[in-house]
């Protein structure tokens, strides 16, 4: 083997041996990147499953807020007739 086709075979094994090894390592990352996303991910639903409870958790306090507000609606106005008869009897 002449020293041209021995330093064609050496140039040719160390593109290969660097190809290799940048793609090894372009695959580790790829995946290690892949499991933080998935944990991202999953904190992310995590995080609107607990807005979604506290949220639905908001409106039902609000609509008995509500309910309460149109109870003491109907007492005031029934304290009102009462009231209204007492100052204009009959």
């Amino acid at each position: 083997m002449s020293y041209k086709e021995k330093s064609f075979i050496y140039w040719f094994a160390f593109i290969a041996a660097s190809l290799i090894i940048a793609s090894s390592m372009g695959i580790m990352t790829m995946y290690r990147n892949i499991a933080v996303m998935a944990e991202k991910q999953n904190n992310n639903n995590i995080r609107v499953t607990e807005l979604y409870n506290y949220h639905n958790k908001d409106v039902e306090l609000i609509r008995q807020d509500i309910r309460d507000i149109r109870n003491d609606q109907k007492e005031i106005k029934q304290d009102i007739k009462i009231i209204l008869q007492k100052v204009r009897p009959g």
